[in-house]
This record gives structure tokens, C-alpha cells and sequence, in this order.
């Protein structure tokens, strides 16, 4: 445990925070049960607060919330927000400086605005008019599969060619790209000369992240006349979901129909008749 003297050295104002801090903490998570999953998870998530922190280190009263404020603008999932909140807080109150803590989001707060396929359409023609397939296709692979921004590392070159990308996460599963985006997805790839590997890059030839992927859209949604609010990663991901759930009923329903429409065929030839 960290000891009371230091602590109260910097009670009156901010904590700095130590690579030795974050790894007693999590060791002694460990100590106490805690899942191998939910470790890696809280070891994540203390790793992208000590980059928000940046050289200086140091939590401030009010620092918490300002990082909680920047993983929404930067699109991430509120499930993952509190996740990440929870392992800082968590590490506040080991520190016996739950002063720093910040409260978790609000799950009972009104749903954020949806996007429209007709607002998506105009994000599509602004990237054209400015002559940005990059900001284009991003814009079009959030909204027309499943794929979100965890998965965009692996929108490679040879994934693309066979036509089916992995998405991340605990049980493995394939996208299938549509013939359309391959097509343009490939042929990007060949005017940037990326031969293999990611094919959404940014300088140094590193996957682009989330920040940049998130501020792109904010940028087109400007100039598209388009709500922010409703231009984001998880908004075009959501329009795809509600477009895909809208065909799944409508092919049930016709599927249904189908299996009726035979049943009443073979009934007219061998069905039982009782008299």
C-alpha cells in the first residue's frame, strides 16, 4: 500500500501518479480475485490515463472528468468509459485520494441523436467534393458493415482481397466486405502504394486511432451541415445496425411467407382430407 505520508503531501492539491503506483495496484487487484479479463482491462485503461496525463503525471482535482469529457468526444462507448473510470477510480481510492475521483456516466440519459442515411449521404458527397477518398471511405466502412474503429487495424490489404475482415473481441467472428468496398478499398490502397498491411494510416504508417478517425467526421459533418452530435463512429455503426435489422425482419418475413406459400401447395395435392 502507498504510504499516508505521501499522500498527505499532496492532499491539498494534486497526486502524481508512478509506473511503481499503477503496478502495486494492480498487483494487489490480483491478490484479491480479480479475473485475468478485468485485469488487462484496468491495466488498458490506466495505460490511456497515464498518456492523457502526459509528461507531468499528475491527477488534479478535476483531471478525471476532463479525461472521462475527452473519451467522449472521442467516441468511445459509455460501457467502455466506465470501465476505464472504474479502474482510475479504483487506483484514486488505493492512493487514498478518492478527492480526484469523478462519477460515472449517467445510463438513464437520453439517447444521443441519430444519424440519417441522408445526412450520411451528404458526409459521402462532402468527402468527394474535397477530393478525400481516405475521409470518404472511413465514412462509408462505419456505416455500411460491421466493423467499428477497434477493428480498423485490421482493414489490411489482405484481408480486403479475400473479402472478409476479423473483428476484435472474445469470440472470433468475419465481416464480409462488400464487393463494392473492396473494389474501392483496393484501389485506395494501390494510389497510396500500400502493397500489404493496414490500409488506413496515418504518418509513420501507424493505424490511424480513434482521435483522429472521430475528429475526420467532426470535420466533414461541418462542412456537410450536419449535427455533431450525430456524426460519429458509433452513430454511423448504428445506422448500420438499424439498416441490417430492418432487412433481417423483412427477409424473415418473406421467408415465412415462402414456407406458408409451399405448405399450401403440397396441401392441395396430399393433404389430408377429412370427411
Amino acid at each position: 500500500m502507498p504510504s499516508r505520508k505521501h499522500n498527505n503531501a499532496t492532499a491539498d492539491y494534486g497526486a502524481s501518479l508512478t509506473q511503481g503506483m499503477v503496478e502495486q495496484y494492480l498487483n494487489e487487484q490480483q491478490s484479491k480475485g480479480l479475473s485475468p479479463d478485468t485485469l488487462k482491462s484496468y491495466a488498458t485503461a490506466l495505460e490511456k490515463l497515464q498518456e492523457f496525463l502526459g509528461p507531468d503525471s499528475t491527477i488534479y482535482p478535476g483531471t478525471i472528468a476532463a479525461w472521462q469529457k475527452k473519451m467522449q468526444q472521442d467516441g468511445y462507448a459509455n460501457s467502455t468509459i466506465n470501465a476505464h473510470m472504474s479502474a482510475a477510480n479504483g487506483l484514486l481510492r488505493y492512493l487514498h485520494r478518492s478527492d480526484l475521483a469523478a462519477d460515472m456516466l449517467d445510463w438513464t440519459a437520453a439517447p444521443s441523436p441519430e444519424i440519417t442515411r441522408g445526412e450520411y449521404l451528404r458526409l459521402l458527397q462532402t468527402a468527394r467534393l474535397m477530393d478525400n477518398p481516405r475521409d470518404y471511405l472511413l465514412v462509408k466502412l462505419l456505416a455500411n458493415t460491421d466493423i467499428q474503429l477497434r477493428d480498423l487495424a485490421a482493414v489490411t490489404v489482405e484481408n480486403v482481397v479475400t473479402g472478409h475482415i476479423p473483428l476484435a473481441g472474445n469470440a472470433p467472428s468475419l465481416v464480409y466486405l462488400p464487393a463494392v468496398l473492396r473494389q474501392e478499398l483496393l484501389e485506395y490502397a494501390r494510389s497510396q502504394a500500400i502493397k500489404s498491411g493496414p490500409i488506413f494510416v496515418g504518418r509513420g504508417g501507424k493505424p490511424v486511432n480513434r482521435a483522429v478517425v472521430t475528429w475526420v467526421i467532426q470535420q466533414l459533418a461541418e462542412k456537410a451541415r450536419v449535427a455533431p452530435e450525430k456524426a460519429t463512429p458509433r452513430a454511423l455503426h448504428k445506422l448500420y445496425q438499424t439498416i441490417a435489422d430492418g432487412i433481417r425482419r423483412d427477409l424473415e418475413v418473406q421467408a415465412r411467407q415462402i414456407y406458408d406459400n409451399m405448405l399450401d401447395t403440397e396441401q392441395k395435392t396430399i393433404g389430408w382430407k377429412g370427411g
